[in-house]
């Protein structure tokens, strides 16, 4: 009898699990209420338990969907519709909803589908037709989208959103009056339907009708007040028209009505957005006065510190909300962005990958990871984790952008281009996205195709010189060198010391053989402005190419001086001491590159290049060691360490297999055939070496040393008419040192 109590209470705490339906019935309604609070994390935990109990239960996943929209995690709330959809095909609400969910993704077509599914079923849910509609507007198929939306806005008279949607489509046609009076319809049907207001503006705006524009969003403003959009859309406008005093009045206005943080990050974010990070920044301190503790405000000053370069700033803000919120992953993500800008490679990848593993599901830290990667030099790495952020997260635009042209810097370009173009479906105004396309086409050499595709990026961004130096390439690769030049003396326009166009400009110049016309150029420029290090490299890159290593080394030494972090001055530099045999300077500057970026695998083969022809065998085979360390796929690096072995009494066993992978990795590389050609000749495969060096004699027979390495292996094979021959041709291409005293020596033999 003791024991009965407990087995009472036992019943009565379990007893929701002996009657499945009443326990998913009350789950979902907690769910339910949970919901209408806004609770969204306590709902997804409820609305998981309902289905616990009933894996079929389409309300429950319906609504769970609804939930996971809210904490934008869509591939949750994707799968959950996916599953509702399935279990019942017929639930006209979990089609509408994933029509919607596949409009606002991009899925355009799945989304019409969705819609036509409804309305075959219900002819008269206007809802279908709306998502219909708007389907069909972004697939450009206007006529059906003008009659779906025409039918939605009979069947609910009263729902703005169908008038707004239609006028849109009227405007595109050309068609302003008819916009105009549905975007009216829509301000009636319902006073405080923002889309409303903002298109009627916007349409007034298109027509150079500003005032009516004005007093579009002034009526709204009076109408809604509490509405911050509405006034960022008119301070846009009054920005636009370079209207300060009524600006600032506006903004005032906006700051005493609603005194609150989201003010503060909405006014922030504005000019953040119009590249003026200063007003930002102030939006954002004004924010912090009114909530000094508001970690939204604090990382966005993190965020526009970050971008302005100042480092010391946005590590203060952001070590404030790490001591908040010590596992904030956003606060960890811009931790790595900062030891990165600090230089600190290895701990920002730590860092990132610590973020990554607290956030799997999450796009971001991969695509910084990513970031991260690239900086670290480690390509591959970087590829993989751009890759998840894009499985992540289809409408994150970075990661793609990011993707695509790591896969054209790789030479992938048909992967590359595939990338391009899904950005620019999902991404169709984004001037980003057509330039990505447009350059992957130009390395592709369809020059009349990448053009299309700029100029596309050209109208979405008149202001970006980037979109015009590509434009310009496009020109300049079938040799139409006036337009070529046009193009980047735009760009010079929009930003004066753009370096990319200084270098492609000059590039052009000499392409088209007036070399004296970009050195003018350059001298003009660095005139105007001496205290831009890019003009002085460009300058000193051309110098060196005519040979005038005098001025070369002026130029380029003031570009290091200015900037001794600019790497590709400090290659030219240390090019120019090469050139002219000042092997200790050309080894100090590539030394001083290399501590720029250690994990360079081409600067270590440089430098080892550098130490060797110096008479530093030993100090030159730990360098391309090391090359090889960091990209075991380096041909380059594979080849060289071989040689250099085989040369100064490394095992040539060893040397032998370096020089077969550097044949295997790059099988149209003279140097590499040369190399293991000789190898074999040094081993006494004779036989085996003459077919190699003679495929290095056909591709370069003005080498004296290639001839010589043939000549001595026809002569250890017996075939000594073939290797005079060769061995009087390397004398006469001015064989010198201990190989010609050899090549004489062999001659002495033959004969």
């Amino acid at each position: 009898m003791r024991f009965a109590p407990i087995v009472a209470l036992i019943l009565l705490l379990c007893g929701c699990s002996t009657d499945p339906q009443k326990a998913r019935q009350k789950y979902f309604e907690s769910g339910q209420r949970y919901m209408k609070k806004g609770q969204h994390d306590a709902a997804i935990i409820q609305l998981r338990n309902a289905i616990a109990q009933d894996p079929r239960f389409v309300d429950a996943l319906h609504l769970l969907a609804q939930a996971y929209v809210a904490k934008r995690q869509m591939r949750e709330a994707y799968a959950a519709l996916k599953q509702a959809a399935d279990i019942d095909p017929n639930r006209l609400d979990v089609r509408l909803s994933l029509g919607r969910f596949y409009l606002a993704a991009g899925g355009f077509k799945q989304a019409a589908e969705q819609a036509d599914f409804v309305v075959a079923r219900d002819p008269k849910s206007a809802a279908a037709y709306q998502v219909l509609g708007v389907a069909l507007a972004s697939q450009k198929e206007n006529e059906g989208a003008r009659k779906a939306l025409e039918k939605a806005v009979e069947l609910a008279p009263k729902d703005p959103s169908s008038f707004v949607s239609l006028g849109l489509i009227l405007a595109a046609d050309g068609n302003r009056s008819e916009a105009e009076r549905n975007f009216r319809a829509a301000t009636e049907a319902d006073p405080r339907h923002l889309p409303a207001w903002l298109a009627l503006a916007g349409l007034y705006r298109r027509q150079e009708r500003l005032p009516e524009a004005e007093q579009v969003l002034q009526t709204a403003i009076e109408r809604n007040p509490d509405e911050i959009n509405l006034y960022l859309a008119s301070a846009e406008l009054l920005l636009a028209q370079g209207k300060a005093e009524p600006l600032e009045a506006l903004l005032r206005k906006l700051r005493e009505r609603l005194r609150k943080p989201e003010t503060a990050l909405a006014l922030g974010d504005f000019f953040a957005s119009r590249n003026q990070p200063e007003r930002a920044m102030a939006e954002y301190r004004r924010g912090l006065e009114i909530a000094p503790k508001n970690l939204d405000i604090k990382a966005r000053l993190v965020e526009r510190h970050l971008a302005a370069g100042q480092i010391k700033e946005a590590e203060r803000w952001n070590s404030e909300i790490l001591g908040e919120k010590p596992k904030d992953v956003q606060a960890g993500i811009a931790r790595g962005r900062i030891l990165l800008a600090q230089g600190k490679r290895e701990e920002a990848v730590t860092e990132l990958r610590q973020q990554v593993s607290q956030a799997r599901d999450s796009a971001q830290p991969h695509y910084f990871l990513a970031e991260a990667y690239l900086r670290n030099l480690s390509p591959s790495q970087a590829k993989a984790e751009f890759q998840e952020a894009v499985r992540l997260a289809p409408g994150f635009l970075p990661a793609r952008l990011g993707l695509g042209d790591l896969q054209m810097n790789l030479g992938e370009l048909a992967a590359a281009r595939e990338t391009a173009e899904a950005a620019v479906r999902m991404f169709p105004g984004a001037a980003a996205a057509r330039l990505l396309l447009g350059n992957v086409v130009l390395r592709q050499r369809d020059f009349a195709d990448a053009r299309q595709h700029l100029s596309a990026a050209h109208e979405l961004a008149p202001n970006d010189p980037a979109v015009l130096v590509s434009l310009g390439i496009t020109y300049a690769g079938e040799r139409r060198w006036a337009e070529a030049e046009k193009e980047i003396e735009s760009a010079f326009k929009l930003n004066p010391q753009y370096a990319p166009a200084l270098s492609e400009l000059a590039g052009i110049w000499v392409a088209a053989g007036q070399p004296a016309k970009a050195i003018a150029r350059l001298q003009q420029h660095t005139a105007t402005y001496p205290d831009d290090p890019h003009g002085h490299l460009v300058l000193g890159s051309l110098h060196r190419q005519a040979r005038e290593y005098g001025r070369a080394e002026t130029e380029l030494a003031r570009a290091v001086q200015m900037d001794p972090n600019l790497m590709q001055a400090r290659l030219q530099l240390g090019g120019v001491y090469h050139d002219q045999g000042r092997l200790d300077g050309a080894i100090q500057q590539f030394e001083a590159a290399l501590k720029l970026e250690p994990r360079s695998s081409s600067l270590h083969i440089l430098l080892g290049t550098a130490r060797y022809e110096k008479g530093e065998p030993e100090a030159a085979r730990k360098e391309f060691a090391q090359a090889l360390a960091i990209d075991p796929n380096s041909a380059l690096a594979a080849n060289n360490l071989a040689a250099a072995s085989a040369a100064h009494g490394g095992n040539l066993d060893e040397a032998l297999a370096l020089a077969q992978k550097a044949r295997e990795l790059a099988p149209d590389l003279v140097n590499a055939a040369d190399t293991l050609g000789w190898i074999q000749y040094k081993k006494g495969l004779h036989v085996a070496a003459v077919p190699l060096l003679e495929e290095c004699v056909r591709k370069a027979p003005q080498s004296a040393t290639y001839r010589y390495h043939l000549g001595m292996a026809l002569f250890a094979a017996g075939q000594n008419e073939k290797a005079r021959g060769q061995l009087e041709a390397a004398l006469r291409l001015k064989l010198s040192g201990e190989d010609a005293v050899q090549a004489r020596e062999g001659l002495a033999k033959i004969r």
